[in-house]
This record gives C-alpha cells, sequence and structure tokens, in this order.
C-alpha cells in the first residue's frame, strides 16, 4: 500500500511511503503567496502534484491542533488545507485520513511522554529522523516522515512488526 502524508501548514512537509520499503521520498515545499485564496491554490497544485508522482493509496494529513490562542485566519487556513486535500483525494479517488498528531508523535518518537513545547516536538522529530537514517532539512519533513511511518503501521500490522524495529518499541 502506498501512502502520501502531509504536515500542512504555510511551509508543509509531506512524505511518501509504502509497506514494501517504508517512507522513501519526502520534501516540503513554501506557501509564499501573500493572499490567502493563492496560498491554497498553491497547496492545491503542490498536492496535484504529488499524487500524480507517487500514486497514492491513500493521503493521510496530520490532524489539526487549534489551541484558544489561536488567531481565526490561522484556524481558517488550517481547516482550508484539510478541506483541499479531502477534495483532491475525492477527486482521484484516494482515501483520505487523519493522524490524530499526540497518537503518531507518541509511536514515532517512542516517547510515553510527549516533550512539552512545540520547539521540542519539532526537535524530536528531527533526532528521530536522523536515528533512523533519515536526512531531512526542516521539522516540516520530519513530521511528515512520522505521520508516514506511523500511517504504515497503522496500515499494516506485518510492517509494524517487521519493517522497521523502532517501531516496534511502541506497541
Amino acid at each position: 500500500m502506498k501512502i502520501l502524508t502531509f504536515d500542512q501548514s504555510k511551509f508543509s512537509g509531506w512524505a511518501a511511503g509504502d509497506t514494501t520499503r517504508g517512507p522513501f521520498a519526502w520534501g516540503s515545499f513554501e506557501l509564499f503567496e501573500s493572499k490567502r485564496a493563492k496560498r491554497l491554490r498553491l497547496f492545491r497544485w503542490n498536492a496535484e502534484r504529488l499524487i500524480n508522482e507517487h500514486r497514492p493509496d491513500a493521503i493521510v494529513y496530520e490532524e489539526p491542533i487549534t489551541t484558544r490562542y489561536d488567531k481565526v485566519n490561522i484556524m481558517v487556513f488550517t481547516y482550508s488545507l484539510v478541506g483541499i486535500l479531502e477534495v483532491v483525494a475525492l477527486d482521484h479517488g484516494i482515501d483520505c485520513y487523519y493522524a490524530p498528531a499526540r497518537k503518531w508523535r507518541k509511536e514515532f518518537l517512542r516517547a510515553p511522554i510527549l516533550p512539552k513545547g512545540r520547539d521540542r516536538l519539532k526537535k524530536a522529530a528531527i533526532e528521530q529522523c536522523k536515528i533512523r537514517g533519515y536526512t531531512v532539512e526542516n521539522d516540516n519533513e520530519a513530521e511528515a516522515i512520522g505521520i508516514c511511518e506511523y500511517s504504515l503501521c497503522q496500515a499494516d500490522d506485518a510492517y509494524s512488526k517487521g519493517a522497521l524495529p523502532l517501531m516496534q518499541a511502541t506497541q
């Protein structure tokens, strides 16, 4: 099974993986346009490009996390990205799911208790990528790989038990 994952934001990470070899491609892209509608169109263009390039069976995105301190425009933008992924997946006949942030992080970081704070979580994801041999350029790519590994383990029990010994520690 092939999965395409997204750590969606203004600076988005993505990863493609399958249950026979794990994450095999990843990267990131910036939504550099100043107008929200143009950023959303650019996000859709990138999602379409990645679907056409990797031909996934499923798309998985990180469940958005908002707090009472987030501004409305940030929440609207974040959920708009999710809506775009859902529509693009539907247009391509691909299943679309979300990965709960706490669950994928606990499994990927192998941490029963997660580090406190956004910056610490991002540093921990980069560190896990280094441990597992993934060379990443930023935390967005690292988190997309974490979402990908979590999703592959959810999709295939054999993958979670054999392909990645480091993931077994969280079972």
